[in-house]
Parts: C-alpha cells; sequence; structure tokens
C-alpha cells in the first residue's frame, strides 16, 4: 500500500520505513502460494461446484527438481532458501541496481 506522507500527517498515522522487517513473511506467503499452484487448490476448491469433474484434472504436481526464478534481495534470498528444502533448482536474476 502507498500512501501520501501529507495524508498519513493529517490522519495523525505514524509512517516508518523498516526495510528487511518482513523479508520472512513475504517468502514464507510466497511459498504458500506456490504450493497452493501446485497442489491445484483453487480447481479442488471450485470442483464440488461442477456434477462432472476428473480427479486426473485435480492432481497437483512435485515441486522437487523444478526451477523457480529468484531475486538477490533480502525476500529473493529467503524464499531460495525455502525452495532448496523443497529441492528445487534456482536461478537467480538481479534486475535494477540497488
Amino acid at each position: 500500500m502507498t500512501t501520501s506522507i501529507w495524508t498519513s500527517a493529517r490522519a495523525a498515522a505514524v509512517v516508518s520505513n523498516v526495510p528487511g522487517t518482513n523479508a520472512n513473511t513475504v517468502a514464507e506467503h510466497t511459498f504458500a502460494l506456490v504450493l497452493a499452484l501446485s497442489r491445484r487448490l483453487n480447481e479442488v476448491r471450485e470442483a464440488d461446484k461442477h456434477p462432472k469433474f476428473s480427479y486426473e484434472r485435480l492432481r497437483g504436481f512435485d515441486l522437487k527438481d523444478k526451477t523457480l526464478i529468484v531475486g538477490a534481495g533480502r525476500i529473493g534470498l529467503r524464499v531460495a532458501h525455502i525452495a532448496l528444502a523443497f529441492g528445487i533448482q534456482l536461478r537467480p536474476t538481479c534486475e535494477g541496481n540497488r
């Protein structure tokens, strides 16, 4: 969420910049989404609404030996650390100059 410093001041809200504070939380949430995709959780959730569906179509896939492109920042490095535990191959990228 982006906010104007002036809008925040009028609302008497405290604005802080705390880089890296949420890196672990964001990385874990990223992996929660990766796992949801690999297990096709959205399709499984919708399956009961359709009388005709195939279990084969709902079968997920393993993450082991898949390749994940990750950044080299705080969050990317934490995502990479989690990915290694799943046996995922990593392909690092560095976009921009930090």
